[in-house]
């Protein structure tokens, strides 16, 4: 029964992060080609290089690009009055100019894609370089990819939200001009923890591996094998261990190059955007200004897209910055818990 569910999950996770990837690529977040992406998202193992340059996905990220960005100066020039919310003090022109500044940020954010995606490629790349190099680990394996989900689907349901309720106050058109920004700045932040949710995963599973290693090492010294054919296992396995650790560590390193910039646009857009929204609930609420409950519902939609997204983004980082500590420790207990050859102890203490 278990084994059924297991199952029914990983089917449901994996059209899940398919649709993910339509939307990465809808939005403008998948210039690059990949060849059966969803099933490195869901943590099947491929050998074969998953990532190409793609020019009909660069021009086609570059124009969608180009023409919000082109609306975004229309709607500011032809209409800089016309806002949802207003007063004396933020006046519907300034309100407009100072979210037309960072949503234009945020609007680049396709285009720095474009310019650094052989960066994002190699990346991809070797992660599926990794599986391949980990899997030969008998204690090697990776967990469910649950966390990417649920990021997935509230982001989902939060930015459908929003535009609907901006869609009872403006056209069709206006709607998509106001909210391509909010789309691309809280995906781009999905995109950031997803990959750090798969490097996540696979140092819990280079720790598991290490854990189980300790074991096989106390039960086979206990059992007096062989210890030139243990050594030899053993050094084998924490070889491939260690070139994977390091491998993603320098993926983690390319990662924080590629997204240091987008995440920097996204934090700021998403502050301004949640210190307008705060300021005129208040703003209402002092001066006895009474709104509509489609008002209150947007405004507490945005909020809570603001604090999704800053959560997503603080604690992904925080979940893989732990996991790569434990690492350490294992290896501490390991080297203080049996006693090894001096051989495998060597390659153990290569993990610092």
């Amino acid at each position: 029964m278990n084994f059924d569910k297991n199952q029914h999950f990983d089917s449901v996770s994996r059209y899940l992060m398919f649709l993910q990837h339509i939307l990465f690529r809808i939005v403008g977040l998948l210039p690059w080609t990949m060849d059966q992406s969803f099933h490195v998202l869901v943590n099947h193992n491929n050998s074969d290089k998953l990532c190409r340059f793609s020019i009909v996905g660069s021009g086609y990220s570059f124009l969608l690009s180009s023409v919000i960005i082109i609306l975004s100066v229309y709607k500011l020039i032809e209409s800089p009055s016309v806002q949802i919310q207003a007063d004396p003090m933020l006046t519907a022109t300034l309100t407009t100019k100072l979210e037309f500044i960072t949503q234009l940020g945020v609007l680049l954010i396709p285009i720095i894609f474009i310019c650094r995606q052989t960066l994002m490629m190699s990346v991809i790349n070797r992660l599926a370089d990794v599986d391949e190099r980990l899997k030969r680990c008998p204690g090697y394996a990776i967990e469910s990819n649950l966390t990417a989900v649920i990021i997935l689907v509230v982001n989902l349901v939060l930015i459908s939200g929003v535009g609907i309720l901006i869609g009872q106050y403006h056209l069709p058109l206006m709607v998509l001009i106001r909210c391509s920004p909010g789309i691309i700045a809280s995906w781009s932040v999905t995109q950031f923890s997803t990959l750090l949710i798969l490097i996540t995963k696979r140092i819990k599973s280079i720790n598991t591996a290490l854990v189980k290693l300790g074991g096989n090492i106390g039960n086979n010294q206990a059992q007096s094998r062989s210890l030139s054919i243990l050594c030899e296992l053993m050094v084998h396995e924490i070889q491939n261990l260690k070139n994977g650790y390091v491998e993603l560590f320098e993926v983690c390193e390319d990662i924080k190059d590629f997204y240091g910039l987008p995440v920097l646009i996204v934090i700021i857009y998403y502050s301004l955007q949640g210190i307008l929204v705060s300021y005129f609930a208040i703003s209402s609420m002092i001066q006895g200004q009474s709104h509509t409950t489609t008002m209150h519902l947007l405004n507490g939609m945005r909020l809570l897209l603001t604090a999704f997204v800053f959560t997503v983004l603080t604690s992904s980082v925080t979940s893989t910055v732990r996991e790569s500590q434990k690492t350490a420790n294992i290896v501490h207990l390991l080297m203080d818990r049996y006693p090894m050859d001096q051989k495998i102890q060597d390659y153990v203490g290569e993990f610092f």
